[in-house]
């Protein structure tokens, strides 16, 4: 009798059948071959190795293909936790893709505000002070130097700056000379003082502005031009003592204006509280200072300069803050819709209504003289199509000008 053992060993032994066949078993089933093609356990097992080798050779071309494609694999790890895998496609990707834009930086520029003083230019000055001392108007600043008090004090704004402007012109060739040596020295500091603080500004990235209603009224056109020339002169990029970048292209001339001329002049008129008729002054040396509100604006253009007009009767019409309109429309800066700067919380437009009681002369010939200052207003070209609907001819001196009125008067 076989023992178990040998019985096993009989089992896993090979048969060879009547035919010459060979039988092998394995665990779960038997292969049969034919003669000539029998393959033993090794040879299968190594044939089944380089079938699963390039299975996994196939998984991994297929991946890479995956990974160039974009694809990101989520990988789990037991002890970092999940890790994200960004393939060289998507770094390649992100450094082609554009960076969140910056807010544009603005050009510095120089914002000469030719004001007058029936145009409310007071109230915008006011507020311009206050909002610049505030940073509520920034990149923008009301360029006024801090002095002594006996010099001078930033709420008068820039009519002392003007008003040296204008006394270094008057003066002898020479500048400040002798005709009045103490009043010469102050207004030579004032300059002096001013051109600084334009210097520290403009080296502070900051744009300037600067302004007043004494821009227009010159005596002649002559001492208007050389007063743009001294005003140019003092510019940051025209001082030799830095090197500073600039030019005239920096510079940008915004003009208050209405159409309604004759009442602006009656206005300025009653301000300054002559005691001559209105038709007397109109055409009185201090009167024919304040006709021409385009000449001044043409001065700097002619160097350069670009010009804006700001439009007081739209403003008005819209029941608007001429310093809210300003600095929303002018000077472009952050506004709510209702037209009022973002930086001044609780704004209000503080639109009054004048009642105007003050009588002119009688009779039609206002009207003629609106439409000589009409005229004499399209003639210089900064106005607007809508406003100057047809040909105006060629412009007048302001002596004509004032020979004009006194011909309609």
């Amino acid at each position: 009798m076989m023992s178990p053992r040998a019985e096993l060993r009989k089992v896993r032994s090979p048969m060879i059948s009547s035919q010459g066949n060979v039988f092998s078993f394995s665990k779960r089933n038997s292969t049969t071959t034919t003669p000539g093609k029998s393959l033993t356990q090794k040879d299968a097992s190594v044939k089944k190795a380089f079938v699963l080798k390039l299975c996994l050779v196939t998984v991994i071309f297929a991946s890479l293909s995956i990974l160039r494609k974009g694809k990101l694999i989520e990988s789990y790890v037991n002890i970092l936790g999940p890790v994200r895998l960004v393939t060289e496609f998507d770094r390649l990707r992100l450094i082609e893709s554009k960076p969140p834009q910056k807010p544009k930086q603005r050009r510095q520029q120089v914002i000469i505000i030719i004001g007058s003083p029936a145009l409310k230019y007071n109230v915008l000055e006011r507020d311009l002070i206050e909002w610049s001392k505030e940073y509520k108007i920034r990149p923008y600043t009301y360029s006024l130097p801090d002095l002594n008090p006996e010099l001078y004090s930033y709420r008068s704004g820039f009519q002392p700056f003007v008003n040296a402007l204008k006394y270094k012109v008057l003066s002898s060739p020479r500048g400040f000379a002798k005709r009045n040596h103490t009043k010469g020295r102050i207004f030579q500091t004032l300059l002096h003082e001013f051109r600084d603080q334009f210097n520290s500004h403009w080296m502070q990235n900051k744009h300037l502005i600067i302004g007043s209603d004494a821009l227009n009224s010159f005596e002649s056109n002559i001492i208007r031009e050389r007063v743009v020339n001294v005003l140019e002169s003092i510019m940051p990029w025209n001082d030799a003592r830095y090197s500073l970048y600039g030019s005239n292209e920096r510079i940008t001339a915004v003009v208050l204006y209405t159409s309604e001329r004759v009442k602006q002049l009656k206005s300025i008129w009653k301000l300054t509280n002559s005691n001559q008729r209105f038709a007397s002054w109109l055409t009185s040396e201090e009167g024919k200072q304040n006709l021409d509100i385009f000449s001044t604006a043409n001065e700097l253009k002619m160097r350069g300069a670009n010009v804006v007009v700001m439009d007081i009767d739209d403003i008005f019409n819209r029941k608007r803050s001429i310093s809210h309109s300003f600095a929303c429309e002018i000077l472009d800066l952050a506004c709510t819709k209702d037209g009022l700067l973002q930086s001044v919380p609780n704004a209000t437009h503080d639109f009054k209504e004048e009642n105007d009681s003050t009588l002119f002369d009688d009779g039609d010939k206002y009207d003629a003289i609106e439409k000589i200052l009409h005229d004499y207003d399209c003639s210089f070209g900064f106005l607007s199509k809508s406003k100057c609907s047809r040909s105006h001819g060629k412009k007048l001196s302001l002596n004509q000008l004032v020979e004009s009125i006194r011909k309609a008067l």
